[in-house]
């Protein structure tokens, strides 16, 4: 689902950096799957993750999701640019019965991400099966309203700057409009890198639907 950034002003973002557990252990890094496809996980711990690349074109919601494919034993974290966005917990019922879970959607900028799946609990030895999917949008007669409630490193400083600056046209000056998103930005403990990447699209009157994600730079 297409959005447009004038509807992240509802966000109400707090600022974290967070740690990953996938980034602590070996993933499988590549693109997203099309289709559905069942992974194996090692046993846990430490965690054992894997992990996919996808772009979006525009602001999108996406969901991931995921279903233990066998025993319900399992419980698999799941990260959106190295931000924890969902836990899907298999455990308890019989064999089998596990639904397709997802995770609540989430709204990413244009650009390049990343998401991952880490299995952090298993209570029966040796690998876990998983199915997990394409990112598909969550279902909806048109667009969603933000879904996305967490702040989280670089992207969610980001989002949060954009939905606390209207419109340069609103602006008596240019200034004005860059100091604005360097105001909003103060509170944020992210990198010089990440810094710039946000204020210059700012300083360059980048139209903010047309922002890219600065997710990378953290």
């Amino acid at each position: 689902m297409r959005k447009t950034l004038t509807m992240l002003a509802v966000f109400a973002l707090s600022a974290f950096l967070c740690t990953p557990a996938w980034a602590q252990s070996d993933t499988f890094q590549g693109p997203v799957p099309l289709t559905l496809q069942v992974i194996n996980f090692d046993q846990p711990p430490p965690p054992s993750c894997v992990a996919y690349n996808f772009n979006v074109a525009a602001p999108t919601d996406v969901m991931p999701g995921g279903q233990d494919c066998c025993i319900r034993d399992d419980t698999v974290e799941v990260y959106v640019d190295q931000c924890l966005v969902g836990t899907i917990d298999s455990r308890g019922g019989e064999v089998g019965t596990h639904p397709f879970t997802r995770v609540r959607p989430q709204t990413v900028l244009a650009g390049a991400h990343v998401v991952a799946y880490c299995n952090t609990v298993s209570d029966t030895p040796g690998p876990s099966g998983w199915t997990v999917d394409d990112l598909n949008p969550p279902p909806a007669d048109g667009l969603l309203p933000p879904t996305y409630t967490g702040g989280c490193g670089c992207t969610g400083a980001q989002l949060a700057v954009i939905g606390a600056v209207a419109d340069e046209s609103t602006f008596e000056n240019h200034g004005q409009y860059v100091k604005a998103a360097t105001h909003a930005l103060e509170p944020f403990a992210v990198s010089a890198e990440c810094h710039s990447c946000i204020i210059n699209q700012f300083a360059r009157s980048v139209p903010q639907p047309e922002m890219v994600t600065c997710a990378s730079s953290l």
